[in-house]
């Protein structure tokens, strides 16, 4: 596959697991702190918001598209309810982000969130909550108090939440007149598209390739991702297009879309501003995997593909 290098993750080792809190960190924990009325749980909620924060930056810095939409940890009543610092990743599910003050020797992690977790990473802070160090994770939890001693490191938890199975559609199954569920064939989705759009997908299309189309809808906006594969020679060139459609002449402003290796790092990466559709391609073997991630602000939508 073509690796275009990624200057994050070329840098990626040299990121420490230790995080500087900004002012919009404090502001939103600050907003999150009012709405509870006594002083144990708003201590509770302010560490668990900041927790959250550190956490989905640092999984940000990874690669990975975390975001806090539907998440008990920022839903004020259920704040006030239980003791949630949840974070989710596009399916991957939710990682639990539970504050470690100086001194403790101990993550805490209270009973109502022993299930429904891919894991449970500790963040540890500085006396004057100005920084978070990421100090490592456990997959399962059995008991209110986990030793700092027994967490896997902060290096792990990459290879950890990458190793999570993901359903992939097999391209190669395309040739053979296959379709993956949720997908159409190109004539089904030009028949649900405006004239011009389907005047620009045929233009693109070769007879030797198999194309496969997608809708997508996030609030007002719609778009199409049309995935296309072709034999060529000893590998495959695979295409990559994404469409407004419905009455929306551009993509939606700022939606990016990122090509990831097997590994989950991003080696293409598109975003639209005044934009009226993305193309990428590359080529790859036999058998390699890859995703497409397309994100616009919260929203983030992974598809995973086998050559």
């Amino acid at each position: 596959m073509v690796t275009h290098s990624s200057p994050l993750f070329d840098s990626l080792d040299a990121i420490c697991p230790k995080i500087s809190l900004g002012f919009r960190d404090y502001q939103q924990a600050e907003a999150f702190l009012q709405a509870q009325k006594s002083a144990k749980k708003r201590k509770q909620v302010y560490l668990n918001t900041l927790s959250v924060l550190a956490v989905k930056f640092y999984l940000q810095c990874l690669g990975f598209a975390p975001h806090t939409q539907d998440c008990e940890s920022f839903d004020p009543v259920l704040q006030a309810c239980f003791d949630v610092a949840d974070l989710h990743l596009p399916n991957r599910g939710k990682v639990e982000c539970r504050p470690v003050l100086p001194g403790e020797d101990y993550m805490s992690v209270p009973p109502e969130v022993f299930e429904d977790r891919r894991a449970y990473v500790a963040v540890r802070f500085n006396r004057e909550l100005t920084e978070a160090e990421i100090l490592g994770f456990v997959e399962q939890v059995e008991a209110e108090r986990i030793p700092l001693s027994e967490l896997r490191s902060p290096a792990e938890l990459l290879d950890f939440l990458y190793a999570v199975c993901i359903p992939r559609i097999h391209l190669s199954d395309w040739l053979k007149n296959g379709i993956a569920q949720g997908w159409q064939t190109l004539d089904e989705i030009l028949g649900v598209q405006q004239q011009q759009l389907a005047l620009n997908f045929r233009s693109k299309n070769n007879n030797q390739a198999v194309k496969r189309g997608k809708l997508f809808q996030h609030q007002n906006n719609h778009f199409t991702l049309l995935m296309g594969v072709q034999p060529l020679n000893q590998q495959m060139q695979i295409s990559v297009e994404l469409y407004p459609t419905g009455e929306q002449t551009y993509l939606p402003h700022d939606l990016k879309v990122n090509i990831l290796n097997d590994t989950g790092r991003s080696i293409m990466e598109a975003i639209a501003t005044q934009t009226k559709n993305i193309q990428m391609e590359f080529k790859g073997e036999t058998g390699e995997p890859f995703s497409v991630q397309i994100s616009l602000g919260q929203m983030c939508m992974i598809e995973s593909f086998v050559i």
